[in-house]
């Protein structure tokens, strides 16, 4: 029934869904109101227990629709041929910015279907395709699309199974790309030449500006590296590094740069095991450059004495130190 009045409706802009078990003839009826309503641009149904027909069902309207912008699926059952079957409408579409896929089980073969249709793509700027088993050897087509795209802006690809080996090639296609800004990559047991791959790909791209590796494995060496790209970087802006076994070495390196980077606004460097000696340097740091505004530390456990220090310093230039709601870090919602 909602369906049936949002296809009747002439102004109705977004449909949002979530939590739903809806079955084939209700995922029927939104593709019909996708495509007999103009005014659609944003689709969510996340959580609603999609599988392959109902994407193809989707898909079928993606192609016809002349004014949807935004599709989110996360945390359907769409697997591979459903992927492969959106993938192949995205490329058709002229119209669709952002496309949601967390935790679907695409695989590796629909993930190469997608980065071809982004490659196609005029309008495509954010997709969100974590937690879909792809691995680092079905990277190469979806990267190369990435390197290829005019109008990407945002990946997502966290929990992959990625490794160094995909941590290079997602690497290597940043490096190439002219748009690319936000690349999240946590949970993909990246370590330290993966590290080392991201931050030369941060040196070289000319837009990047936010990159996110929670819950890796970069180390000392990795946090050394990303710390000296971002100092020869002039866009880069948030380094989110929690969980990544960084100890005093390479903190002290993060501080270096947070006192003399013209563009980091953020760094996140919690649950990492710096230290007390780091966590006065970070101090110092925030006092000697009013660019940094947040600097979050949460689970890093050192002496109340340098916690003390990095709060009176943080004071001077009103800079923030506790973490935001998650939904913070959140790519933005549509325009």
């Amino acid at each position: 029934l909602i369906a049936d009045g949002v296809r009747q409706g002439t102004s109705i802009q977004s449909f949002i869904l979530r939590n739903a078990a809806l079955p084939v003839e209700g995922v029927r009826r939104i593709a019909d109101a996708m495509i007999g309503c103009c005014s659609m641009e944003h689709v969510d149904l996340s959580k609603c227990g999609i599988r392959e027909d109902g994407a193809d069902l989707l898909s079928q309207a993606l192609r016809v629709s002349r004014s949807m912008k935004i599709l989110i699926l996360d945390g359907n059952k769409v697997g591979p041929l459903g992927g492969e079957k959106l993938a192949d409408a995205i490329g058709e579409s002229g119209t669709m910015r952002r496309l949601g896929l967390a935790f679907n089980d695409i695989g590796p073969d629909a993930a190469g279907k997608l980065g071809d249709a982004i490659q196609r793509s005029a309008t495509m700027q954010e997709v969100d395709v974590q937690g879909n088993g792809i691995g680092a050897d079905g990277l190469d087509r979806f990267v190369e699309g990435i390197a290829s795209s005019t109008s990407m802006t945002a990946v997502n690809l966290g929990d992959n199974s990625l490794g160094d080996q995909g941590a290079s090639k997602i690497g290597a296609a940043v490096a190439r790309s002219s748009t690319m800004q936000d690349l999240d990559l946590q949970l993909n047991q990246i370590g330290v030449e993966g590290g080392r791959d991201l931050a030369a790909a941060i040196a070289a791209s000319p837009s990047m500006k936010r990159l996110a590796l929670i819950a890796n494995c970069v180390g000392d060496d990795g946090a050394a590296a990303l710390a000296a790209a971002i100092l020869e970087s002039n866009t880069f802006e948030v380094l989110d590094v929690q969980y990544n076994e960084i100890k005093r070495v390479g903190a002290e390196k993060l501080a270096e740069t947070v006192a003399a980077s013209q563009s980091l606004l953020t760094l996140d460097i919690g649950s990492n095991s710096i230290g007390g000696a780091a966590m006065r340097k970070l101090g110092d740091a925030v006092v000697g450059n009013t660019t940094i505004r947040n600097l979050w530390t949460e689970g890093c456990l050192t002496k109340e004495s340098a916690t003390a220090h990095l709060k009176q310093c943080a004071a001077v230039n009103g800079v923030k130190l506790e973490p935001p709601p998650p939904e913070f870090m959140l790519r933005l919602e549509e325009e």
